[in-house]
């Protein structure tokens, strides 16, 4: 379990509905929390602690001439560091259909700024709060031919970003690195479901983008670093341990 070995309950955000998930949980691993719990994983330790994010009031798909959100404010704390550097969390409203209310989040950190898209289709609520971030993590979906045309993709398409539409985000805000996640790709498999989707956003886009993968680090500083991911195979076995003589 993710919370044992924890000294403090884990901190959680999320929309409306959130504490119902967590009394869900709780009565779901109910069995598990209470025969777990001894000197080293205290009960108290083992709960989770839950911010409902408000209900947006105003119109979650503005369209040019309406009202930006500026969001609301989740977290804000300063670090241990001498020069005592802030960390702020965001939440704003984006476009998401039948599954609003949904939000992205921006981070700011010592005069860095990371965007989060969360799920959507284009938001000008991400532009705004993206704009000259030095990162914007966003959604994309791509379908092959066989796909774009069915009522089921018709849905999801109003839901999620195409790669067109994600070229115009990335326009308009201009961040110094965007990062694909929540990647959709339907009749595109593999690598060269990648490709297709990095060529069509680029057809627009000449700014510096990536396909998100597994495990892959973003070290932000002067400049945005990206590490790709160690290869699996080479990861030490979790359970290995080496014997005491040797």
């Amino acid at each position: 379990m993710v919370l044992l070995g924890r000294t403090e309950q884990m901190k959680i955000w999320g929309p409306v509905g959130t504490l119902k998930m967590r009394d869900g949980m709780r009565t779901m691993y109910g069995h598990d929390v209470q025969n777990r719990s001894d000197e080293h994983n205290k009960k108290e330790s083992l709960d989770l602690m839950v911010t409902e994010i408000e209900n947006p009031k105003e119109n979650v798909c503005p369209k040019k001439g309406d009202p930006i959100s500026l969001g609301q404010e989740l977290y804000k704390e300063k670090d241990n560091t001498p020069a005592a550097h802030e960390i702020k969390v965001t939440a704003f409203p984006v476009c998401h259909a039948d599954g609003n209310p949904a939000f992205g989040y921006s981070i700011t950190y010592n005069n860095r700024k990371v965007v989060l898209s969360g799920d959507t289709t284009y938001s000008r609520n991400v532009v705004h709060h993206g704009m000259n971030a030095d990162l914007i993590v966003h959604n994309v979906i791509a379908t092959g031919k066989d796909f774009s045309h069915t009522p089921e993709m018709q849905i999801i398409l109003g839901k999620l970003t195409t790669p067109e539409q994600a070229a115009d985000v990335f326009k308009e805000a201009k961040p110094k690195m965007a990062v694909f996640s929540h990647i959709v790709k339907k009749g595109l498999p593999g690598a060269e479901g990648d490709k297709e989707i990095m060529k069509r956003t680029q057809e627009t886009y000449k700014g510096p983008l990536e396909m998100g993968v597994d495990r892959m680090i973003i070290d932000i500083g002067s400049q945005v670093k990206l590490i790709k991911p160690k290869v699996i195979s080479d990861l030490t076995d979790l359970d290995f341990k080496k014997h005491p003589d040797k």
